[in-house]
């Protein structure tokens, strides 16, 4: 029987004793020793990686040279030109010139390979095929004359670049 004057001994530390006691083991630094050998299992570790998938020296350079330097983000810009001037509604027969600019941010020179579709229930018609080559940094417009031949019929006009899968389009009724 414990007499009130005696306190309970617990083999539980009290939380800030048990604080107290981790803050003092892990307060010092690690052995010259122990960090030795964590260093040999890290380089092991690293070496059976390289080995186990066949990486040359060569390649480990190029992977360690693309993971520690900046890549620049590429990209290709493509909108139509001067799109407030494209109609919503358009005479059947009729000529119409629709414009589309590509601007070139891939850091190099590009070659982007497009075509012109007329897209509406009645089916898909090819309205051109071509190409643009572009210098890093360069804009280009090109105009496309399209006929929109059938009358209350809706249309999609769709510019297609399927190299960098990219396309927009624009609906016209008749």
């Amino acid at each position: 029987m414990i007499r009130p004057d005696q306190k309970k001994q617990s083999k539980w530390q009290s939380p800030k004793a048990e604080s107290s006691r981790l803050r003092q083991r892990y307060a010092r630094p690690p052995s010259r020793k122990r960090m030795m050998i964590i260093g040999a299992v890290v380089g092991l570790i690293i070496v059976g990686v390289f080995v186990r998938t066949k990486l040359s020296i060569a390649q480990v350079q190029n992977f360690v040279k693309m993971a520690t330097t900046h890549q620049p983000e590429t990209l290709t810009e493509l909108y139509f030109t001067n799109y407030q001037t494209i109609p919503k509604k358009a005479q059947p027969g009729k000529q119409y010139q629709i414009s589309f600019t590509a601007v070139n941010h891939e850091g190099s020179q590009t070659k982007y390979p497009y075509r012109v579709l007329l897209v509406s229930d009645e089916g898909i018609q090819h309205v051109q095929e071509g190409s643009l080559t572009l210098d890093n940094m360069q804009a280009k417009v090109t105009t496309v004359p399209v006929v929109f031949d059938r009358p209350s019929v809706t249309y999609q006009v769709v510019i297609q670049f399927p190299s960098i899968n990219q396309k927009i389009n624009v609906r016209i009724s008749t």
